[in-house]
């Protein structure tokens, strides 16, 4: 008998999720792959700045989350490289947002310093009204309290939270809580508190307003994340150096996939049907043509949106995607977050601190005018005992300070730090910006639910659905985006690679054909 030649597999994007695919693939089936990556370097959204003397900052995902249930070969795989100093337990995504050895420094608008057992005291509370909402929305008991002393002298105006912004909720459980608090002396810094926390969350979504995320959605905290003794660049590189040379092509933006719909009515592709010559034909910029059998779409939702309506100008997929797919890509919701670090001659601060948290009177919102970009900034986080920052921008600010000069940067942030700290701060020595909004191979930062869209969860399993044509299962979907519950995360991206190569060996299992 003729021996069939090996299953071809294309793989679009070199970060997490096609990382995860290629290992699979190659570790457990006989197959040949190309993997195709548009920057110049493995990794995807990673960004690992290394300034001598300073400690590594990450300027793309920051957080190295871990599931014991998802994707459990990744956390063997750093653990086993000795990449791992030490774990943090629990979905507490933000070292800004808890206690350590070195407090965060924490001021009004107006210069007056928070003390951190009155914020401590009340982002608990936001927590656990947090934790009440989810419980609610997973019973579907709107009556349900994590804390019956809060019922006190609520009218229970909340109760149909199902129609109600999460902020408007939060908003007024808060205002609950503060009538039942007989110590609460100065509800207005309460209020600063919450509006503070409100910023967070924002953040973590890519949205510069709560009320424009869905926070009842599906996702699910991990268990922790790692503390790293490496960069996340380090990590993408020992992961891609298991993976053959021939195997991995850097610097090919791919310009178009065509795949072979099935035209016949009554026909059911298996993997006995046998294969045409290019199922799949994935074409570069460059020139370069790769036909195979199956092609893995990493890439982000960003570009999904950009380039799949039949509007869009440079079409990735020939032909179009089905209508359902590009509904579902154009109703989840694609945050821009960019982050910029900015080291000073010195620290900003004489006395320890690890950031420095900032609260909002509602008069200074819109300060400074001349750079709005730079109003509502809530954390300025330091980078261990440096003289390096690091600032989050999100949403239209994200944009904003991409495009702005590092002369504006500078003079807008010491703006804000000047107000703030109530002296003069010195510009920074060094200024770097991540671009993911502006970058054409992203074109933003991560996925979100967005509020008013329907079910999101709904829509990210219709993304994920690979799309069968003359032969089963030749555009397949990976990424952040198509991940149910870890959506937005590096451990969620990894996770779907493992997920479509998985797709592809089972479809393969057992039959003639190699994988």
């Amino acid at each position: 008998m003729a021996c069939r030649p090996k299953t071809r597999v294309a793989i679009i994007g070199a970060g997490f999720a096609g990382l995860g695919a290629a290992r699979n693939l190659l570790s457990k089936g006989d197959v040949e792959i190309r993997i195709f990556e548009a920057a110049s370097k493995v990794g995807g959204r990673i960004k690992s700045v290394c300034i001598p003397g300073d400690p590594t900052v990450e300027l793309g995902g920051t957080f190295f989350y871990f599931s014991e249930s998802t994707a459990p070969d990744l956390k063997d795989f750093v653990e086993d490289k000795g990449f791992v100093v030490g774990t943090v337990d629990g979905g507490a995504s933000c070292d800004e947002l808890t206690e350590t050895d070195m407090p965060a420094y924490r001021v009004i608008s107006d210069g007056e310093k928070l003390t951190n057992g009155l914020v401590m005291h009340y982002r608990k509370i936001y927590q656990q009204i947090q934790r009440e909402i989810y419980e609610r929305a997973t019973r579907g008991d709107w009556e349900y309290t994590i804390d019956s002393r809060w019922e006190k002298g609520d009218p229970k105006e909340a109760s149909s939270v199902t129609e109600m912004d999460y902020g408007a909720y939060m908003a007024r459980r808060f205002q609950s809580v503060l009538r039942s608090e007989a110590q609460c002396s100065d509800p207005s810094k309460a209020w600063l508190i919450m509006e503070h926390m409100n910023s967070y969350e924002a953040f973590m979504s890519g949205a510069r307003d709560i009320n424009l995320v869905d926070e009842f959605s599906c996702y699910e905290d991990p268990d922790g994340h790692l503390n790293l003794r490496c960069s996340h660049q380090d990590v993408v590189d020992a992961l891609a150096k298991d993976i053959p040379p021939e195997c991995l092509q850097l610097k090919k933006e791919v310009q178009l996939i065509e795949w072979t719909p099935d035209t016949r009515t009554g026909v059911q592709s298996s993997a006995s049907t046998p294969k045409p010559s290019a199922a799949v034909t994935v074409m570069c910029t460059d020139g370069t043509k790769y036909s195979a059998d199956h092609v893995i779409v990493t890439v982000s939702l960003g570009v999904l949106q950009l380039r799949c309506p039949s509007s869009s100008p440079t079409p990735l997929f020939s032909p179009q995607l089905p209508n359902e797919k590009i509904s579902a890509i154009t109703k989840l919701g694609y945050g821009n977050a960019t982050k910029v670090l900015l080291k000073f001659p010195s620290p900003l601060l004489s006395q320890p601190h690890r950031s420095i948290e900032l609260f909002w009177l509602e008069k200074d919102y819109s300060y400074p005018e001349k750079y709005p970009w730079a109003s509502r900034q809530f954390v300025i986080s330091r980078e261990g005992n440096s003289s390096s920052y690091t600032a989050i921008f999100v949403g239209e600010d994200a944009l904003a300070v991409e495009n702005a000069s590092d002369t504006e940067v500078a003079e807008g942030m010491c703006l804000v730090l000047e107000k703030f700290l109530q002296k003069p701060v010195d510009r920074p020595v060094l200024i770097v910006k991540a671009t993911w909004c502006t970058d054409r191979f992203f074109q933003g930062a991560y996925s979100h639910a967005p509020k008013g869209h329907g079910n999101s969860n709904g829509n990210r399993e219709t993304l994920a659905q690979p799309l069968n044509g003359s032969t089963p299962l030749q555009v397949l979907f990976a990424g952040e985006a198509t991940h149910q519950t870890l959506y937005s995360t590096m451990y969620g991206a990894y996770d779907t690679g493992i997920r479509e190569a998985n797709r592809l060996l089972k479809f393969y299992a057992g039959s003639e054909q190699n994988v």
